[in-house]
């Protein structure tokens, strides 16, 4: 972590290696992934889900700074290569599942019928599906329309059964995995659990709300795998709130502690594994 006063030098990339946020007249930045010696620092003057929705107002709002062709960075060169109709299907997908949504939080609390619920999940899949094609195999790049959606799967994990085909356990890794990635978060995988190598770039909220359901969902099995394979998605978030915030332990389960009340029992376990992730 760094603190500059004077701050207006810093040049804009949509995929900066770093947070930032405005203390007072003091920038604090926080690195997302390690920056060596002698690597230019970024910062990110935009919002990513955002770009993605209006490619032409991201421009217009980065104008004074890339005045000819627009920002070189590789997520905006991938939106131009995308072009407009696909951003419009996109568009129109977004929110085509964000109408399958509302009506799918509104039916759980009105406690619909397990088959309404059903088809709504199903709805989503595959609403969901399509989306995820408008984006080629090759693109790399973060794909903030998409961390919403995936993050509201997991929800429908913990509201239907997965065994009635919405989510079952065969594509339950995908679903996480896809998650991070539209993220632009990165990590390797040990025989324990995940760990972050760079910390998301957007939908943060969304990561850590999506990896808690499916934490949850792995503790309500009530065995030695489900707890094994809760304790690792809890510290996976707990890790996530260390990078974006500086978060101790203690702090992150005072702030997520109303989400996790049922869990106390696990959280001995989280707190060692986090050591476990600073130390490696």
């Amino acid at each position: 972590m760094a603190l500059f006063i004077n701050a207006s030098a810093f040049n804009h990339s949509c995929v900066a290696n770093t947070y930032w946020n405005l203390v007072g007249d003091v920038l604090v930045v926080r690195a997302r992934t390690p920056i060596k010696k002698g690597k230019e620092v970024y910062i990110s003057r935009s919002y990513l889900l955002a770009a993605s929705r209006d490619p032409e107002m991201h421009d217009l709002t980065l104008e004074p700074h890339f005045p000819k062709s627009g920002c070189p960075c590789a997520f905006c060169a991938s939106l131009r290569r995308d072009g407009p109709d696909v951003i419009q299907e996109r568009i129109r997908l977004d929110e085509e599942l964000g109408y399958v949504e509302t009506e799918f939080s509104k039916r759980v609390l009105e406690h619909h019928d397990l088959q309404t619920l059903n088809r709504l999940g199903k709805q989503h899949s595959t609403l969901l599906k399509q989306l995820q094609a408008t984006w080629r195999d090759d693109n790399t790049q973060p794909r903030p329309v998409l961390a919403h959606h995936y993050a509201f799967a997991t929800r429908i994990l913990l509201t239907v059964d997965p065994g009635r085909g919405i989510v079952d356990k065969g594509n339950m890794s995908e679903l996480v995995y896809r998650l991070l990635q539209a993220t632009g978060a990165e990590f390797y995988l040990t025989p324990d659990r995940l760990y972050f190598t760079t910390a998301p770039l957007c939908a943060s909220y969304w990561l850590g709300v999506g990896l808690t359901a499916i934490a949850v969902y792995y503790a309500d099995q009530g065995t030695k795998e489900g707890d094994r394979q809760a304790v690792g998605f809890l510290t996976l978030v707990a890790d996530l709130s260390r990078l974006e915030h500086g978060d101790d332990t203690e702090r992150w389960w005072r702030r997520d502690g109303a989400r996790l009340v049922r869990y106390e029992r696990f959280k001995e376990h989280v707190f060692k594994g986090l050591s476990s992730a600073v130390r490696a």
